[in-house]
């Protein structure tokens, strides 16, 4: 089967504009982009993280980390702290106006987006592992073959 729909790539690819489309307007009216929203989501997992460790988490690098934490930072949604014993460490912590921002603003956005997808629960948590496992699978593929970190 030759058909672009056949291809996984293509079907990843697709959706994730769609997605985007979707995210875009509920996004801009809190003054997020998709990356900053990905990075609260982990801080309020574990209220503080090193830099490392976010970058690892969010599968972003630390050239488009940095710049992202620094808007968090003048927004008061999170907070950097370089470590003392070694100052080229960095801790990020959400603020309470962060934290908050995700249990008001953010929370709601994931039911608007899951209504979208049309699925039940268990098809979409079946949706969601087999992503989760791939986006796993080629990151690891990719660091074991000395490809520079996605």
């Amino acid at each position: 089967m030759t058909k672009i729909e056949s291809m996984t790539c293509f079907s990843i690819y697709a959706l994730d504009r769609l997605i985007n489309r979707v995210y875009g307007p509920l996004l801009k009216k809190i003054d997020l982009t998709y990356p900053q929203l990905i990075v609260l989501l982990v801080l309020g997992e574990k209220q503080e993280q090193f830099v490392d460790q976010l970058c690892t988490r969010t599968y972003l690098d630390t050239g488009t980390l940095t710049p992202l934490l620094k808007r968090l930072e003048a927004k008061d949604f999170v907070t950097r702290i370089r470590d003392i014993k070694d100052e080229r460490r960095v801790s990020v912590r959400i603020t309470p106006k962060g934290q908050h921002l995700l249990e008001t603003q953010i929370a709601p956005i994931f039911t608007e987006i899951r209504c979208v997808f049309q699925l039940d629960e268990h098809q979409f948590n079946t949706l969601n592992n087999l992503l989760g496992i791939s986006l796993k699978n080629i990151y690891n593929n990719l660091n074991i073959n000395g490809e520079k970190n996605v």
